[in-house]
């Protein structure tokens, strides 16, 4: 359960380090066919493929409610 609060004297600020909330998923390409599915929108077309991330990661992000980024993510490199 993830709970996010909306402030009143929020302001936006420019992309950074931190300028989104990552989720860790066991099957991504499961994930963005049951989303898509639903009519969720997502940034990009497709699921990146990141070899050198992390020791390898699949990631996609869509844009939330408020506009903040979202990303799920697929780490490839575990056995």
């Amino acid at each position: 359960l993830l709970e996010l609060i909306h402030k009143s004297d929020y302001k936006p600020r420019p992309a950074g380090v931190i300028d989104h909330i990552a989720v860790e998923v066991e099957d991504i390409d499961t994930l963005v066919c049951k989303l898509i599915e639903k009519n969720v929108r997502f940034l990009t077309d497709t699921i990146s493929d990141c070899p050198n991330l992390l020791g390898g990661v699949r990631n996609i992000f869509l844009e939330g409610p408020g506009g903040i980024r979202f990303e799920f993510f697929e780490y490839t490199g575990r056995e």
